[in-house]
Formats: C-alpha cells, sequence, structure tokens
C-alpha cells in the first residue's frame, strides 16, 4: 500500500517533527492543560519537548502558553539559588501571560521568593500558593506597595507560621491584592487572627478557613465583612468565650449559595449573626477533630429554606432536628447524612413524613461502624422502595450511595444482596447504587456549580 501522508518537495515523508510551530505549541500545550500544577520535570512536558530536537525546542520556548504554570519547591539547601535561577527563566518565557505559581517550602531559606521571583512578576501573577512558608517570606508578601499584584484572582496559604501576625509592619493602613476574589487557608489547627488581613475582604466571592482555630466571636466578625460571597468553606475549632457577645445585628450573605460549615461548636451562635436568603448547597457538621457522638445538635432555621438544594449533615444530628431543617426546605434534591434508625424509620411509615423528602432524586447514607449493618441496609431499602413505587414520579429517588465504615470488607456485606432484595425491581428500571468507603459528606468540587433561581 502507498503510504497516504503528504510528501517534502525532495520526496521525504513528512512527520511530526516538520509539522507547522502552531499545531506543535497546540499538542505541547493539550501535554500540560490537564495539570493543576506543572513542576519542572525532564520527564514531562515542557521540559520533555525541549529535548527532542531543535525545531521541538525552539517552538516550546516559544510558546508562552508552557510557562505559565509552576511549582518550585525549596526542598535542597544547597540548591535554592539554582532553583531561584530556574524559576526566574521558566516564568520569563510566558512573557505577558497571566501567571499560576506555587512556592512550597520544605525547609527555612535566607533567600526572598517573594522579592527576587514575584515581585519583578507582580503585574502578570493571578494565582499565588504559599505552602510552609517562613514568617519573613510571608511577611514580605504582606508588606508589598499598595494595591501590589493587581491580576491576583486567587491566594492559596497552607501551614502559615504559628502566631504570624497577619499584619503590615507598616503602620499605614494600606490595602493590597486590589482585585483578590478567592483567599484560601490552611492553618494545621493553628490559631489564626487573619481578621488583621489588608485585604479587601467586601471583594471577596469565595473564602476557605480550613483547620483553623478561632473564637466564634472573630469568624463572625470576618464573614459580616465578606458580603460579596458566593462560596464559603469554614472548618473551625471554635475558642470557648466564656460570655460570648449577642449579634448586634443580622448581616445578609445575600450572594452565599455555598456554605460548609464544621465548627466544634456554635452553629446557633453562627448562623445567628447571618440571614442566607440564596443559600443553595449546605454541609453542616463537626471538623474532624471532634469525635462523633450521638448528642443533639440544634439547626438554626436559618439553614431551612425554599431555595435549598443540597443538604449534607456530617454529624449525628437529633432526628426532630433534621426533620424539622427537612421540613423547611420542600425543594432540596441531594441529601447526605449519617445513619439515623428513627430517621429512616419516619420518613418511610408516614405519608407527612414522605413529603420531606418527596424532591429528592439522591440520597447518600454513612453506614454505623460494628453489627447491624445489614439490618440497616434493609431499613433503608424499605424507605427507598417506598418512594419508588409511589404512583406520580415525584419523589422517585434516581441515586443511592451506601458509605461503609473504615475497615468494612465484603465479608461484612454477607446479608446485604437480600436487604437489597425489595429495590430488584428499581435497580432493572434505572435506580442507580453506589457503594464506597469512607464518611466524607463533602460535596466534590465538580457538584459545586451555583444553581440559578426556578
Amino acid at each position: 500500500m502507498v503510504s497516504s501522508l503528504p510528501q517534502s518537495p525532495r520526496g521525504e515523508t513528512r512527520t511530526i517533527h516538520n509539522l507547522p510551530p502552531e499545531v506543535l505549541s497546540k499538542i505541547f500545550h493539550s501535554m500540560t492543560s490537564d495539570e493543576a500544577w506543572v513542576r519542572p520535570r525532564m520527564t514531562q512536558a515542557p521540559l520533555l519537548v525541549c529535548n527532542i530536537s531543535s525545531h521541538w525546542r525552539e517552538t516550546a520556548l516559544a510558546s508562552p502558553e508552557l510557562w505559565e504554570n509552576l511549582v518550585v519547591t525549596f526542598r535542597d539547601p544547597s540548591r535554592v539559588a539554582w532553583r531561584m535561577d530556574m524559576a526566574k527563566a521558566w516564568l520569563a518565557r510566558a512573557k505577558t501571560r497571566k501567571i499560576s505559581l506555587w512556592i512550597f517550602f520544605f525547609h527555612m531559606i535566607s533567600a526572598n521568593p517573594i522579592g527576587e521571583i514575584i515581585a519583578p512578576l507582580e503585574n502578570q501573577i493571578s494565582v499565588l500558593q504559599l505552602t510552609s512558608a517562613p514568617i519573613g517570606c510571608l511577611q514580605s508578601l504582606f508588606d508589598l506597595p499598595e494595591r501590589s499584584l493587581p491580576l491576583l484572582r486567587r491566594l492559596i496559604i497552607a501551614f502559615p507560621p504559628p502566631h504570624f501576625s497577619w499584619a503590615r509592619k507598616a503602620s499605614v493602613d494600606t490595602q493590597i491584592f486590589p482585585h483578590l476574589e478567592d483567599f484560601s487557608i490552611s492553618a494545621g489547627w493553628s490559631v489564626l487572627s487573619v481578621q488583621c488581613l489588608p485585604i479587601q475582604w467586601a471583594q471577596l466571592t469565595t473564602l476557605r478557613v480550613e483547620k483553623a482555630v478561632m473564637p466564634l466571636s472573630v469568624l463572625c466578625a470576618i464573614l459580616a465583612r465578606c458580603i460579596s460571597l458566593a462560596s464559603c468553606y469554614l472548618t473551625i475549632q471554635t475558642k470557648t468565650e466564656s460570655h460570648p457577645p449577642p449579634p448586634k445585628n443580622v448581616t445578609a450573605l445575600t450572594h452565599l449559595r455555598l456554605l460548609s460549615l464544621q465548627l466544634t461548636q456554635g452553629f446557633d451562635y453562627f448562623l445567628g449573626h447571618f440571614s442566607l436568603p440564596k443559600v443553595s448547597t449546605v454541609l453542616v457538621g463537626t471538623n474532624p477533630m471532634t469525635t462523633l457522638s450521638p448528642v443533639a445538635h440544634t439547626l438554626h432555621t436559618a439553614l431551612a429554606s425554599s431555595t435549598l438544594r443540597r443538604l449534607a449533615t456530617s454529624m449525628y444530628v437529633e432526628p426532630s432536628m433534621l426533620l424539622f431543617l427537612l421540613e423547611g426546605s420542600p425543594n432540596l434534591r441531594e441529601l447526605r447524612m449519617y445513619y439515623d434508625a428513627e430517621v429512616i424509620r419516619a420518613l418511610t411509615l408516614t405519608s407527612q413524613s414522605a413529603q420531606l423528602i418527596q424532591h429528592v432524586s439522591s440520597l447518600t447514607i454513612v453506614l454505623g461502624a460494628g453489627g447491624g449493618t445489614a439490618s440497616a441496609v434493609s431499613q433503608i431499602a424499605q424507605m427507598v422502595s417506598m418512594r419508588w413505587f409511589r404512583s406520580q414520579d415525584l419523589g422517585r429517588l434516581r441515586k443511592l450511595t451506601l458509605c461503609t465504615p473504615k475497615g468494612h470488607t465484603e465479608a461484612d456485606s454477607a446479608g446485604w444482596d437480600v436487604a437489597l432484595g425489595p429495590l430488584e425491581t428499581a435497580f432493572a428500571r434505572g435506580l442507580e447504587l453506589q457503594v464506597r468507603s469512607g464518611n466524607d459528606l463533602s460535596f466534590e468540587e465538580g457538584d459545586l456549580a451555583l444553581e440559578t433561581e426556578d
């Protein structure tokens, strides 16, 4: 068979090495576009393609989109200067494109990447992440001149130094990062005083404060300033206050759609400070440092809303409180909860309770550890069966997810086939069953698209 590949004027067969630079550039970019962060490795693009041929190298170096994303890791103290030079050379190839930069510190260094790497590129950086940054480096970030990093949209700080002041050294009240929209901090369960940060809280649309220790009054004061929030993720060990001040007034978070609220205590106190007129997705529960126990947790009526579409309770909630919340959320579409026999029984036996989840199409239940798992599954199956075989389509669950406890084995599920027997017809007609391990009820990033009101 004659080759169908195009021929060069000399009769040579064209290969990928002869493709035009603009086509090669798109191919190279497709090799890195799926990576959240690009690490400089000789076995991966873009450095990999630079070693194939001079043509490929010239094309890669002339393609700024290949160099706009970088992770700089300071691991070896003897190679700090080399890392700094590499980072500056890499990012210089991005030319005028927006830059995403992650600096990861594994040890203390005397060099200052903020001044040597970031400052020269301050008009290009749009995403900045700092992990385990030493005090001097982090302080230099907040001491930048007024309105520095004008394109910065997302700032991520992980494992900051304990007891960092979070304030500028200068006494001048200067606002920095004028267009910051997304601020994330994971503190490793250290005390945070981020209320001192010189940023414009009122323009943030996304806030994540995770693994932090903070007084409730301070947490509420911060949120009261974030009037533009659309998504808020809080995992806080709330410090005990003998007489926490009552709310002076209620702040309306009118743009908030997603709230992930995991505290050790003080749900009523926190929710008493805010009204959430448009919240559509809520995760409420205790943070991972608190042992779950079947005690009563009062859920404030602020969470009950006709706008609520997705609800997860990552703690054992008093059944009457959960049913009260469901009653106040008539348009709930997705429910994630820990198994509670009383709740399931209530949703199964009475027609009035059945109305509480009449719009729920996806149900996720975390099964408890120990014996009785098969009987719990049987009870859940009976409840789902009641929903599925109602005469009208309204109320039919479309997806059931069962989360098994840690250490659960197939032998522990010996009775599941029998327990799920009542759902055989429903499975045949389209009910989806998923079984996974663990007790994580948080919503995945792909689930967090903000919904418009009907």
